[in-house]
């Protein structure tokens, strides 16, 4: 199993909350680095890290056609 894999069975904001705003983030735009949690574009913007864990480092989940999210 990856450290990915892992962080995502042990992250407590799987369920689509966005941490800044407490709003569902389903499709979020951005994702912490460090614990994963979901971000709007906007509320990462509003502090330039993460709300649960403090991290400035993120990445955006995409899609890619015929996968299906893990």
């Amino acid at each position: 199993m990856s450290d990915t894999q892992l962080r995502l069975q042990e992250s407590p904001r799987l369920d689509g909350t966005c941490p800044r705003c407490q709003q569902p983030a389903s499709g979020a735009d951005a994702n912490c680095s460090s614990c994963l949690s979901p971000h709007h574009a906007e509320c990462w913007d509003a502090g330039s890290r993460c709300a649960r864990c403090g991290g400035t480092a993120h990445f955006v989940m995409m899609q890619v056609p015929g996968r299906v999210s893990p």
